[in-house]
């Protein structure tokens, strides 16, 4: 839809950054970015919170990243 309708232009590269899980949740629990999503006011983002979900879009992007590269 972005490439058809919105005329918006491929990429002709595509970056994924690889983290594990844990260095993740270091990232989220860190102050700064706290005080960025002031917006939550105190509560936790629904998806951020999910463990299993943040561990099945890792798994889904990383076989998405081995699909594309083969």
């Amino acid at each position: 839809m972005e490439f058809e309708i919105f005329r918006i232009p491929k990429p002709d590269v595509i970056i994924y950054l690889n983290l594990e899980l844990q260095l993740s949740l270091d990232l989220l629990e860190n102050k700064d970015a706290k005080d960025r999503k002031k917006y939550l006011m105190g509560k936790q983002d629904a998806h951020e919170g999910d463990l299993n979900h943040l561990k099945n879009a890792r798994k889904s992007a990383l076989d998405l990243v081995k699909e594309k590269n083969n």
